[in-house]
This record gives structure tokens, C-alpha cells and sequence, in this order.
């Protein structure tokens, strides 16, 4: 795993050390054939020894390579470069057509080297086979998208392209519907729907099983990373009047979403994958936003291996990073956020272990912001986009098109 690989370099180099000091032992003793030392005997003809250690007799002995245990072999697959993750996001149509083949072609001849594929998507429905007995009975799996997922994860990987499962957490309006007891109510006991969606209840332990059970299908077919996206609540002010359940009365949002956390860790951990998750940007900064959704940006940065914040151009308001129109100004944005994400991790201890920080950068156009608070974004505002996060001192990014529809020309050649 990604945070569990950090020390590589101090572990090979202790190696080293270690298995010179043993030759250069082996060697000394072993010399011309003969003892490196001696000891005087006493008037009985034996070695004259502390009275503790008399029972210990040593001899002419000659010391070889074969006086030592057998050592296992070394496994130096740890060791290997990993590339920094620069991904795309495709929808699991997208990656069963020929849409599919362009996007292959991108990763194949440019810097791109990543995709992001819905496993369980924002309308609820499960894309890959799985055993789970509630996908079963309300059917969110049925005739699934990427019904040969684990062929086409193995073809992706034969190419060098690196796979993560998005998996959409509590939008889920199909589970909500078909079992509304898992849901979010109104107080009347109602079904509770944010723009005509509801939503499941993170309090609710019967939908973080659910969810961490998709989570393991998509890492049985083969993909390289869980990434969990809308681990969070909706942020509308309604919440504080609806029903959460009792728990609500002594656990806060923020705490409820780490228990979430904590939960699909433990349980995605013998499966030896690489465990994501989303969260908004603002929350970096913004105390009120990070209760109100859920997310505290430091406590799930110390949990997970990568850490993706949404830092669109488009979903800040104005006044934010110098400007009153952000989405005209990707590069400040993305820097802005991005620098306030290293401010923040700057607060705690030294030596905190800290995920990979991934953010997720705007591949299309945000019209309805209105004429005069938005613009076109095509390759020159991609660019930019990863300058700032480069300029941030981060390596890695992904980009969002809903369509997932990309320009090949914004990114560098291979």
C-alpha cells in the first residue's frame, strides 16, 4: 500500500549495511583456515572461562557461509517505482464503448496513466458481478455494466494503465428507495430527497456493509484502488431538522464519516488495495462546511492512503483565492487550494503519516455559472490547472468530465 511504502529506501539501505557486516564477520573468522582467536586454559588443560560460562567449551571451529540460517528469499517487487497517478474518469458506459479505445489511446501516447471507472455510480447501480444478498434482492446489480470487468481491469494493466473503482457512498437513490429504512427521513418519518434524490444514512451501519461490499467486488475483479466518493452528507441546511436517528444525538457528523472510514479500512485491508476518498475542497479552510458535510480534511488525510479534494474552479464562490469570478482563474484556485492543503497538513506533528494528495482538477465548462462568471475550458485551462498543483508541490491529479470526454492535446507526450 502507498503509505505503507514510504520507508522502502531506509529498508533497503539497512540491508545492505546488515548483510556487509555479516560477509566482512564470516570473512574474519573464517581467514587462512584457522581460529581468529585463543584462549589461555587453565592447569587442567581447559579454556580458562568466566566461572558463569565454564560449561561452555569452545573449539578450533571453522566458521562458513553454511553455519548460517537459510534466508527466505526477497520479495523486491516492494521496491519498485510507482508513477505518480495522473487519471481520468470514465463512466462504466464510457469503458464498454468505443469511447473506451480513445481514452486508451491517451493513456498509451501521453503523461496520462490512470482511470477512474464507476463501480457503484451515482444513480446506485452496482457495474460489476457481486454476491452481496441486499444487491441481490433489490436488484442494483442486475445485467451490470461491466459485466467482464475482470478482463478488461487484466487489459488495462497490460498496457500500464492503473485502475480505481469509484464507489459513490451515501447518493444512493436506489437503495434509499428500495429500503427507505436505511435512509434519511423528514420528521414525520417520510422519505427526506435533496432535489428529488434521497439519500442513505450514514448512521446506519447497514449501509457501510452494503457499501464496503461493492467495494470488495471491484477488488476481486482487480482494480488497484477503492476510491469512495460522496463519503459524506448533503450539505443542504434541512439536515438539522430531519431525523438521523438516535445516534445523531451524541455523535457528530464529522465522527460518524470517520467511523465509516476506520470500518472500510479494517475491513478492505486483507485485500491489499489502495483505499480513497473524496472530499470538497472548501473544507480545508472552512470549519462550518467540514461539520456540515462531515469531512475533516486532517483526520481522513491520517486514515486513508490518498486523499482526493474536489477543487473545481467552478464550485467556489466569489471573494475566493483573490477573485470574484474563480472559475476564470484556474490556476489560482487550484494553487490557492492546494497551498492551504500543505498549510493545514503543516499543523500537525512532525513525522505524521499523511496520504497522497490527489486532487481532482475541472475538464469541462461551467455554463450555468452565467455569462461573465465563466469560460470554456479546453487544453491551455487543463494545463494550468496541473501547474498549480505542481507549483503546490504535488505530483498527482485526476480530471472530471462527466462525459468523459478529454482533450489529448492537453497533456504531455509519454
Amino acid at each position: 500500500m502507498r503509505k505503507r511504502s514510504k520507508n522502502r529506501l531506509g529498508i533497503v539501505l539497512a540491508s545492505i549495511i546488515i548483510g556487509i557486516l555479516v560477509v566482512g564477520t564470516v570473512y574474519y573468522f573464517t581467514k587462512d583456515n584457522k581460529p581468529s582467536f585463543t584462549l589461555e586454559k587453565n592447569a587442567e588443560g581447559e579454556p580458562a572461562l568466566p566461572t558463569e560460562v565454564q560449561e561452555v567449551i569452545i573449539k578450533d571451529t571453522v566458521y562458513t557461509f553454511s553455519s548460517y540460517m537459510e534466508q527466505p528469499e526477497i520479495d523486491y517487487s516492494v521496491y519498485e517505482y510507482v508513477p505518480p497517478v495522473k487519471g481520468l474518469y470514465v463512466t462504466a458506459y464510457a469503458a464498454v464503448s468505443k469511447k473506451m479505445d480513445t481514452i486508451i489511446d491517451i493513456a498509451n501516447t501521453t503523461e496520462v496513466n490512470a482511470v477512474v471507472i464507476d463501480v457503484k455510480s451515482d444513480d446506485g447501480y452496482v457495474t460489476v458481478e457481486t454476491d452481496n444478498p441486499l444487491a441481490k434482492e433489490i436488484g442494483s446489480d442486475t445485467n451490470p455494466t461491466l459485466s467482464d470487468a475482470r478482463n478488461m481491469i487484466k487489459e488495462l494493466k497490460e498496457q500500464g494503465i492503473y485502475t480505481i473503482a469509484r464507489i459513490v457512498c451515501f447518493k444512493d437513490p436506489y437503495l434509499a428507495s428500495s429500503k427507505p429504512e436505511y435512509a434519511i427521513k423528514n420528521p414525520d418519518g417520510s422519505l427526506w430527497t435533496y432535489r428529488g434524490i434521497p439519500w442513505l444514512n450514514p448512521y446506519y451501519d447497514e449501509t457501510w456493509e452494503y457499501i464496503v461490499d461493492v467495494a470488495k467486488s471491484a477488488a476481486e475483479v482487480g482494480f488497484d484502488e477503492i476510491q469512495f466518493d460522496y463519503i459524506r452528507f448533503e450539505s443542504s441546511s434541512q439536515l438539522k431538522n430531519l431525523d438521523l436517528g438516535p445516534k445523531s444525538k451524541e455523535v457528530s457528523r464529522q465522527e460518524i464519516i470517520l467511523e465509516f472510514v476506520d470500518y472500510a479500512l479494517s475491513e478492505l485491508d486483507p485485500y491489499g488495495i489502495e483505499v480513497s476518498a473524496d472530499v470538497f475542497g472548501v473544507i480545508i479552510n472552512s470549519e462550518i462546511d467540514s461539520q456540515n458535510l462531515g469531512q475533516n480534511y486532517l483526520e481522513m488525510a491520517q486514515r486513508l492512503d490518498v486523499i482526493c479534494p474536489m477543487v473545481y474552479p467552478s464550485h467556489y464562490g466569489p471573494g475566493h483565492y483573490g477573485t470574484m469570478t474563480p472559475d476564470l482563474y484556474p490556476y489560482d484556485v487550484i494553487y490557492g487550494s492546494m497551498m492551504d492543503s500543505g498549510e493545514a497538513f503543516a499543523t500537525l506533528p512532525e513525522g505524521t503519516e499523511l496520504a497522497t494528495v490527489r486532487p481532482w482538477l475541472q475538464a469541462f465548462t461551467a455554463s450555468w455559472l452565467g455569462s461573465g462568471n465563466y469560460m470554456s475550458y479546453g487544453p491551455e485551462e487543463m494545463r494550468v490547472q496541473m501547474q498549480g498543483a505542481y507549483d503546490a508541490g504535488l505530483e498527482e491529479w485526476i480530471f472530471w468530465n462527466a462525459a468523459s470526454n478529454y482533450y489529448k492535446e492537453a497533456f504531455l507526450p509519454e
